[in-house]
């Protein structure tokens, strides 16, 4: 199910290639300063995480497919993203959240890449493999960028075998979302701040996703 190792960096070219104004200037063959293998650094893990960093660190090809994966987008939601200077960002969260809530027979001249993301959403994921929890997973997490969550998904993810679903809080969440157990959801408020603070002294922002 997951790409192999070897075709990760083709996969980041190809995206760089997709959307030029989102990734066209990056260099993907820098490591992110938010990418580490010192078993002391400093770290968001969670706590059954943290204790097994030695363990995963000494796994080379698991190191090497979470390094490449750091530097992986979301090309389905960013090339909505992208959109934004011509439809403005209202309007694109207007669309996004209609078509959510009622298809998107509702959203008059959808663009394709809207259709794109919701279709997208409604397919099993592709990173799943449904044979390893067939084969006994006693757990299985999920991460994901923007937690949009739309029409039955709480519902779905409480009755799955879904140890957590880990999101950024980019999308506000309903009263279902924050009482969901199986959904972790991680503040940007630091990076935003980060990004105001080097705005405001004429830093480098770009730097912040190298």
């Amino acid at each position: 199910m997951n790409n192999p190792t070897t075709e990760l960096p083709e996969l980041l070219a190809t995206e760089a290639a997709q959307i030029p104004s989102m990734y066209g200037r990056m260099d993907f063959s820098i490591t992110p300063e938010r990418f580490t293998v010192e078993p002391d650094a400093v770290s968001e893990l969670a706590p059954e995480f943290s204790q097994r960093r030695p363990e995963l660190l000494a796994n080379e090809e698991l190191v090497a497919r979470i390094k490449a994966y750091t530097m992986h987008g979301d090309p389905v939601a960013d090339a909505y993203a992208a959109l934004i200077p011509k439809y403005g960002f209202h309007r694109l969260a207007t669309m996004l959240e209609g078509a959510c809530d009622g298809g998107l027979e509702n959203v008059p001249s959808a663009p394709p890449e809207l259709v794109q993301f919701i279709r997208a959403m409604e397919q099993f994921p592709a990173w799943l493999d449904p044979k390893l929890i067939e084969q006994g997973a006693e757990e299985v997490y999920a991460y994901a960028t923007h937690g949009v969550f739309s029409g039955g998904a709480v519902a779905r993810i409480q009755a799955s075998k879904l140890k957590s679903v880990v999101v950024t809080d980019s999308i506000p969440a309903t009263e279902e979302v924050r009482k969901c157990p199986n959904i972790r959801r991680i503040s940007i408020a630091p990076l935003l701040g980060e990004a105001l603070r080097r705005i405001n002294n004429e830093e480098s922002v770009s730097s912040l996703f190298d």
